[in-house]
């Protein structure tokens, strides 16, 4: 992306609602389709970011189907409330809303790490949801090389502190070359106002996580819709979960979810249209990369 920016910050200030747990306030939103609509679809977002991440996905799906995003505990317009933050506790988080909002038969959609919690949440209660999409997915196999390299990262928020930390990862890791800067410094900005506390407990956890034992757990259909630089690569992911399709954005990096929304939106629907037609089913061989955008 050059030139000119096309990207416009979102503002979600309307129509939050919160749900009490011990210790503090969920804050989420939802769309106001009813459930005789499509099936509902409920929205993650990653590492020390919030329901603003995906609200392209929201808009979208808002139009056909009910939606919920989620702020997970620590992050965004949630309390702070008190640790240890684990993927397991954001998991049981995500169903206390399900079960609050009363939906069955939802597909849940995670970005970065919100595609760990996805995966948790179905492992804890395998019935919760009938489809996840990974969105660019972290943590859901066991990758050595990525763990050293996440040790490295939590050394540096001690030595240079979070919001430098996150500077690099966004020069260097979340967007390729000639991502839109406006997009860029947001997206900086958003996760730079984390607590270092939570964000560093919550991280270390993530890095421990068993994403393996999730993963192979996963009875429902699965989605893995990577960056062009993935995150999650397929052929890694179906060491753990065999029937997982696998699909792949052109031109957009970690936060594809916003640089090349309307590939992810697309892919994204497909998917579920053939999950709810039953085409689509977690004893299905997985087809190659980009098979679900047909």
């Amino acid at each position: 992306m050059t030139g000119m920016s096309t990207f416009r910050p979102p503002k979600i200030e309307e129509d939050l609602e919160t749900l009490a747990l011990e210790g503090g306030d969920l804050a989420f939103r939802r769309s106001d389709a009813t459930p005789g609509d499509r099936p509902p679809l409920v929205l993650v977002h990653g590492w020390c970011s919030n329901m603003h991440s995906l609200a392209c996905q929201f808009d979208a799906f808002a139009r056909t189907r009910p939606v919920l995003s989620i702020d997970l505990r620590g992050h965004g317009m949630s309390s702070s409330m008190a640790g240890p933050y684990t993927i397991e506790q954001l998991a049981a988080d995500v169903l206390a809303l399900v079960d609050h909002v009363g939906w069955k038969g939802a597909a849940i959609a995670g970005h970065s790490m919100g595609g760990a919690v996805a995966l948790e949440a179905a492992r804890l209660v395998p019935d919760a949801f009938d489809a996840i999409v990974l969105l660019d997915g972290f943590g859901c196999f066991p990758d050595p090389e990525r763990n050293q390299l996440g040790e490295a990262l939590l050394a540096q928020v001690d030595l240079v502190g979070l919001p430098a930390v996150f500077q690099t990862l966004v020069d260097q890791f979340f967007f390729l070359s000639g991502a839109d800067p406006t997009l860029k410094a947001w997206v900086h900005s958003e996760l730079a106002a984390t607590d270092p506390d939570m964000a560093t407990s919550l991280y270390r956890d993530l890095l421990d996580w068993d994403g393996a034992r999730a993963s192979k757990s996963c009875a429902v259909p699965v989605l893995n819709l990577v960056a062009q630089a993935p995150f999650n690569p397929h052929e890694r992911f179906l060491e753990v979960c065999p029937h997982a399709i696998g699909g792949q954005t052109v031109g957009a990096g970690h936060f594809h979810v916003f640089e090349v929304a309307g590939q992810v939106n697309s892919m994204m629907s497909a998917f579920l249209d053939r999950v709810e037609a039953g085409l689509v089913t977690a004893s299905a061989a997985a087809p190659a990369a980009g098979a679900a955008a047909e």
